[in-house]
């Protein structure tokens, strides 16, 4: 048991991820409510970081081989747990998720339910790589793209949580929009490093650094899009522009390649936090 512990620990960035459900929820309260709904967002709290822990242990576990040839102190190829425990963690944490889709039903009724257990089902298919195997780990951007796709019913989990009235509105597109797009961008945008082992498969090294920066480029148009769906868009076109500019590093100085990522990492934590914060200051 310490050894899980210790493992989701170095794996999960608690503190972080706790970090960012606050922000998500303050500024899911604030755009849809104007106050805190705290009920809800208790059971959105819970779920948003169990959710976050589980999609870490599950890409712990998918890593594994490759792990064991580029990041050998990582927890799993330095054997800190057995793979037969990571599996074990897996499922707990997933059942975990059914357990708080069950008391959304009991709690908020269907609707929050149905849409938790659409996040669920979608979680088990991308543990299992959409019974596929291997096939589509070779597609990277399709690969990302059914992986990222998640986080849209899941933004409609808790807006019915929160507000059910607007869980079909614009405003819950828009910021799903806001997430989906930071995510997306986030996730091709942390593995930059032009001297990162072949094996990782990274967007870099498959795609070459022009069409990984347009492939940014393109992605940061949808929390664009999003912010302009909730009447921010110029809220949102700053920080895009400024990662705009920094983009053309990649080609021509691509050892910047931290920079990017760091800016890119607090893109993310921005469009967390701004909507909250534009409705307080009004």
């Amino acid at each position: 048991m310490k050894n899980s512990i210790v493992f989701i620990y170095e794996r999960a960035n608690i503190i972080a991820n706790i970090i960012i459900a606050v922000f998500m929820l303050l500024s899911i309260n604030w755009t849809m409510t104007g106050h805190m709904n705290w009920s809800a967002s208790l059971l959105s709290f819970f779920t948003i970081l169990t959710f976050i822990i589980e999609l870490r242990i599950m890409d712990e576990y998918k890593d594994y081989e490759k792990d064991k040839i580029a990041n050998t102190t990582r927890p799993l190829p330095r054997g800190l747990i057995t793979l037969q425990e990571c599996l074990k963690l897996i499922y707990l944490f997933l059942g975990a998720l059914w357990l708080f889709a069950l008391l959304a039903f009991l709690l908020f009724g269907t609707q929050p339910a149905l849409w938790l257990i659409v996040v669920n089902i979608w979680l088990y298919l991308m543990y299992k790589e959409f019974f596929v195997g291997t096939n589509l780990s070779n597609y990277p951007l399709i690969y990302a793209v059914t992986h990222q796709i998640i986080i849209i019913p899941l933004v409609f989990f808790i807006v019915s949580l929160i507000n059910p009235e607007l869980v079909y509105s614009l405003k819950t597109v828009g910021f799903s929009l806001l997430l989906l797009g930071s995510f997306f961008t986030y996730e091709v945008g942390r593995k930059l490093n032009p001297a990162a082992d072949k094996v990782l498969k990274t967007y870099l090294s498959i795609y070459g650094p022009y069409i990984t920066a347009l492939i940014l480029a393109v992605l940061l148009i949808i929390p664009l899009y999003g912010a302009y769906l909730l009447n921010a868009f110029f809220w949102e076109l700053y920080p895009v522009l400024i990662i705009y500019a920094h983009l053309p590093l990649i080609i021509i100085k691509p050892n910047y390649y931290k920079k990017i990522e760091g800016l890119i990492g607090l893109f993310l934590i921005y469009n967390m936090l701004f909507l909250a914060i534009k409705f307080l200051i009004g």
